[in-house]
């Protein structure tokens, strides 16, 4: 059914987040924070880009695509990483909190986007591309 693809859909992205976040978090200990960025918001770019493109007959290949998507936003947490390293430690609680009212704020944004995308453009492709 429409519902359990919808659904198969979405816990692709939790559960590409559950791998991205324990892969890429020991990774970037080893390896470095700045590389394993690279490759998060390369992962969340390029595929979130690519579900826009995905062909409608192609559910397991969108499947994959947003495991992807979620991989990439499992390493979200290394941005706050490389943040609290630079930041000074009297301004560093500050500065956290702010970046987490950003979130909350683009968060906030993704219902309207996805009003003007899904039901005035009447395109799902450009509410992912977006």
């Amino acid at each position: 059914s429409i519902d359990t693809k919808l659904a198969n859909i979405a816990s692709m992205m939790f559960l590409g987040s559950l791998m991205g976040a324990s892969i890429l978090g020991p990774l970037g200990d080893r390896i470095g924070r700045r590389p394993v960025l690279f490759i998060a918001a390369f992962c969340i770019s390029f595929f979130g880009f690519m579900t826009g493109l995905c062909p409608k007959d192609a559910y397991y290949t969108l499947l994959s695509i947003r495991l992807m998507v979620g991989f990439g936003i499992g390493g979200l947490t290394v941005p706050f990483d490389i943040l609290c390293e630079f930041l000074p430690t009297d301004a560093r609680g500050r500065c956290l909190m702010e970046i987490e009212y950003f979130w909350t704020a683009g968060s906030i944004l993704v219902p309207i986007v996805a009003y003007i995308s899904l039901e005035i453009l009447d395109s799902w492709r450009w509410f992912v591309v977006i």
